[in-house]
């Protein structure tokens, strides 16, 4: 029983530490008013989401994204502080689908519909 304790504790601190922390799988949307953007994170990489005139445009390419230590994510030049959720001065907030991230852009988009006069 002793060894296999000893064997399971061993394979489980073998695990990369880098697969818990991952961001794959997840996105978040920042808010800057109506030209509010968002990034999508899967398989190492990004695409990112933004509002131009009345849709929600997916980025045409997907880019790598490395993360750096264990609060920044690099995205080309930005840089995602994972403690605070902001890309420069701008406040990001979480989401948990690409569905969700695309809506939230959609509704600000609807909501711009309401106000605009022309």
């Amino acid at each position: 029983m002793k060894t296999f304790l000893a064997t399971l504790l061993v394979l489980l601190l073998s695990i990369p530490t880098a697969m818990a922390g991952s961001v794959d799988g997840k996105g978040i949307w920042c808010d800057r008013g109506n030209n509010s953007f968002g990034y999508w994170f899967h398989d190492n990489q990004f695409n990112s989401y933004t509002i131009e005139g009345y849709q929600v445009i997916q980025g045409r390419w997907s880019y790598d994204y490395k993360e750096i230590g264990t609060d920044l994510v690099r995205l080309g030049k930005r840089a995602l502080d994972r403690t605070t959720l902001k890309i420069g001065s701008h406040q990001c907030h979480l989401v948990t689908s690409r569905q969700q991230l695309k809506g939230i852009l959609q509704a600000i988009i609807d909501a711009a519909k309401t106000e605009n006069k022309l």
